[in-house]
């Protein structure tokens, strides 16, 4: 009966044992998922005004975490996403991908009032920014809509930072 009993107990904690390791390989595999294909972090890009008069409000990348391999592309809305509008290459150009990482970073990037389609990918997955830029009662004021597998990821309407000064530029 003892023996019998060390048996079962064996091959309970034989169970839990693997159970334990199919679970830490299970973890190990989400965090390299994680690390390869940005998980479900994102970026968008915000403007910055410096200066009472600036040439263009400057962009900056904001990320929610690290996101490999991105490639952007910033048209005006009016191309409505179409290759073949002349107004579609108008403010971009291809670029090598960058990795967005978790904060803020300037980029050399500035935009004029107006509304912009910011368009992301990486290999593994896409999302859209509706950027709108406008001045009212001589203030700029921006609006970014962020939406990416068929849901809104991130929104926001406000004041542009006019006294922020950057840490980080990015050469984008």
């Amino acid at each position: 009966m003892v023996r019998i009993l060390r048996i079962i107990i064996g091959m309970a904690l034989s169970g839990i044992f693997a159970a334990s390791a199919m679970a830490q390989e299970t973890q190990t595999c989400a965090a390299l998922n994680e690390a390869i294909t940005g998980g479900s972090n994102f970026g968008f890009f915000s403007a910055l005004a410096h200066g009472s008069k600036p040439k263009g409000l400057q962009l900056q990348i904001n990320g929610t975490g690290a996101v490999p391999q991105v490639s952007y592309f910033i048209t005006p809305a009016s191309a409505r996403q179409n290759p073949n509008d002349p107004a579609y290459w108008s403010l971009d150009k291809a670029k090598p991908p960058i990795t967005i990482m978790n904060g803020s970073f300037w980029t050399a990037k500035t935009l004029k009032p107006g509304k912009y389609i910011i368009q992301f990918s990486t290999p593994y997955r896409s999302w859209v920014e509706e950027l709108e830029i406008a001045k009212k009662d001589g203030r700029y004021q921006q609006s970014i809509t962020v939406t990416g597998d068929d849901k809104l990821l991130y929104s926001t309407n406000g004041l542009v930072d006019e006294s922020a000064f950057p840490l980080v530029t990015a050469s984008h």
